[in-house]
């Protein structure tokens, strides 16, 4: 367990990244590797409880694993949460910087088969008792319709680069996501909270921040929505994505079927709003980011 007592002076700071909606510090002690992530200043939310990741069913994931990834269920500092992970990168940072490569495929499995668990996990205080998704919430204020004049100028570039045809269709397809039946959900599966493993030590995937009740296919497509934006990021095709995805759903036990494009797109779109909302990201990357959200919306259509 986490001493959350340690003094933060006791550790080297590797790095320290992040944007307004989530901080993140990544140190070592004598003991290994420390993540500490935090909510950005801006955070429309605060994590969700702590009290969530107490569940019994969770803790015998974070000690015996699934799939050969352990949860690493954060423990409270302040407003945020301390990890530990055997090592101080994550998936994300090795297809960005690394290329990828087919150990990669080993922890994607491991995830689609935790996500698989964790679906099928009735908290003890019962799902109802559970928000919903931060990432939901925030897509579907972005996807509302506001009063002109608080449409910020992001979200007014992406929607007239969209056109009214594929923004009502993206509006449609969240829709279909609230009216889904829900279960527990790890709420931000992303490539970003996926610690690879190592020298004996298991892959982790930090878990607790947004632990909440939402359809199974909101985490499977987060996923699905970032793999596939990372490919398009690199200029590479399905030689990096496709051995992924298949890893993914091999984990999982199953796929999107015939409309993972449309849980990709909403996946874009959300990440567009939160850069273009939380960095001081370039005003260009809206619209291209449109663009790929367009093809994305087009071949969900055809």
């Amino acid at each position: 367990m986490i001493d959350v007592l340690e003094a933060e002076e006791d550790r080297t700071v590797l790095r320290s990244y992040g944007t307004r909606l989530l901080r993140t510090t990544v140190s070592r002690d004598e003991n290994g590797f420390v993540w500490v992530r935090r909510p950005g200043p801006d955070a429309p939310a605060p994590f969700a409880p702590a009290r969530i990741s107490a569940d019994p069913a969770l803790e015998t994931a974070a000690v015996e694993g699934v799939g050969g990834l352990r949860l690493a269920l954060g423990t409270p500092v302040g407003e945020g949460r301390l990890y530990r992970a055997f090592g101080p990168d994550t998936v994300a940072g090795r297809l960005l910087y690394g290329g990828g490569g087919p150990g990669l495929s080993v922890h994607l499995r491991g995830l689609g088969a935790m996500l698989r668990h964790l679906h099928g996990i009735t908290p003890a205080e019962g799902t109802a008792a559970l928000g919903r998704p931060r990432g939901l919430d925030r897509l579907g204020r972005w996807l509302a319709d506001p009063a002109p004049e608080r449409v910020d100028a992001a979200g007014r570039a992406a929607r007239e680069r969209l056109g009214d045809r594929r923004w009502g269709l993206l509006r449609d397809w969240y829709g279909e996501l609230l009216a889904a039946a829900p279960a527990l959900c790890h709420g931000a599966p992303g490539l970003g909270s996926l610690v690879p493993g190592g020298e004996g030590a298991a892959a982790v995937l930090l878990t607790g921040e947004d632990l909440s009740a939402g359809p199974p296919v909101f985490d499977l497509g987060w996923t699905v929505g970032e793999l596939t934006e990372l490919a398009w990021q690199m200029g590479r095709g399905r030689e990096i994505w496709q051995p992924l995805l298949t890893a993914l759903f091999e984990g999982y036990g199953d796929d999107l079927g015939p409309h993972w494009y449309r849980w990709a797109a909403l996946r874009t779109v959300l990440h567009t709003h939160d850069f273009s909302t939380y960095t001081e990201a370039a005003p260009d990357l809206v619209p291209k980011y449109a663009d790929f959200v367009g093809h994305l919306i087009d071949a969900e259509a055809k």
